[in-house]
């Protein structure tokens, strides 16, 4: 076998294997395994399947002189997934990722392979699955119906991330770094946090500690809670036709602990219950994921915090703002 020969001879003398078919027959067989997962590989996994060739298979490694040493693989890799990407659209292969970015679905100034393609930008590992067989759209809309009470699972099977376990981890894990700096908080912004850790303070439920630190996180990001939250009495309820996209924290008559927590998702409410506001966020990000919605836009840094911190979903690429706390929450 040619690599087993050029890693003893890479092992014996430091020598790279020159072998030009290799180059082509390579990014081939790593672009067909690909495919079987996503079509559209981010930068970042095809450097991480370079650098896991290159550590089993050294021998391939490029010349110092060559950028980083990987530039080339990952070049030929991006362009073979391309090449792969046509041929499988010319044997018609079933595949929503490409039947959505195919040119005849593109105005006539944009048909351009590589123009506007629509792809994964959540993590998702299974971004746009085909229909399992035997579905239509119309079979999976009552399917879709039936599992609105079912999210975590639809969550689970597109990122292969366990909602609830991680969110409600990674919340309780952050709760006391996020406690300590929103106290080191001065100025307008400790005024405006000072409600939420008076409530975190004295409250002894775990579900309202999660609340006061979601609410406190939202206004700590510089966003508004009611964006995302609206507080409402059980005998003048919120009508839910005036929402796109809201949590509803129904009270009591004597305005604290919640009776009822719904989702309100354009105009419906979705989930309804004797839940919590911080369970209502983790299914709303199910939701989200579940129905390819877009984050709020005046929510985009709180929204972010749940993606990359709470359920660690794609976190390479962060918003400076986010980054820096991650950085305060490691330290």
């Amino acid at each position: 076998m040619p690599l087993h020969e050029g890693n003893r001879a890479y092992e014996s003398d430091g020598s790279l294997l020159q072998n030009p078919s290799l180059n082509s027959d390579i990014p081939e067989i790593l672009a067909e395994t690909i495919f079987r997962y996503t079509a559209y590989p981010s930068v970042p996994q095809i450097e991480a399947v370079v650098e896991a060739l290159l550590k089993k298979h050294p021998c391939l490694r490029e010349p110092a002189t060559s950028f980083s040493g990987t530039y080339g693989w990952q070049q030929r890799l991006k362009w073979k997934m391309a090449n792969y990407r046509s041929k499988m659209r010319r044997r018609g292969v079933p595949c929503p990722e490409l039947d959505i970015n195919s040119l005849k679905r593109k105005s006539p100034s944009e048909r351009n392979p590589a123009k506007n393609c629509k792809r994964a930008k959540k993590a998702e590992v299974n971004y746009l699955p085909p229909h399992p067989s035997g579905e239509t759209n119309d079979t999976l809309e009552m399917e879709r119906q039936e599992l609105l009470s079912e999210v975590k699972e639809e969550f689970r099977r597109i990122t292969t991330v366990s909602l609830e376990q991680r969110f409600m981890f990674k919340l309780d894990h952050y709760t006391p770094k996020l406690t300590a700096l929103m106290k080191a908080k001065g100025g307008v912004m400790g005024t405006k946090l000072r409600p939420f850790l008076d409530k975190l303070s004295q409250s002894q439920r775990l579900e309202m500690r999660r609340e006061a630190v979601i609410r406190s996180l939202i206004v700590y990001l510089g966003e508004k809670e009611e964006e995302l939250l609206e507080d409402c009495l059980e005998d003048s309820r919120s009508d839910a036709t005036q929402h796109v996209l809201k949590i509803l924290v129904v009270h009591g008559a004597d305005g604290e602990e919640p009776v009822d927590v719904s989702i309100l998702l354009e105009g419906q409410e979705m989930m309804s219950g004797r839940g919590s506001t911080a369970k209502a966020c983790m299914l709303l990000m199910g939701l989200i994921y579940g129905l390819n919605l877009a984050y709020p836009p005046k929510l985009r840094y709180t929204f972010e915090v749940f993606q990359k911190l709470f359920l660690e979903l794609d976190v390479i690429k962060m918003s400076p703002k986010v980054q820096a706390l991650k950085l305060k929450l490691l330290s």
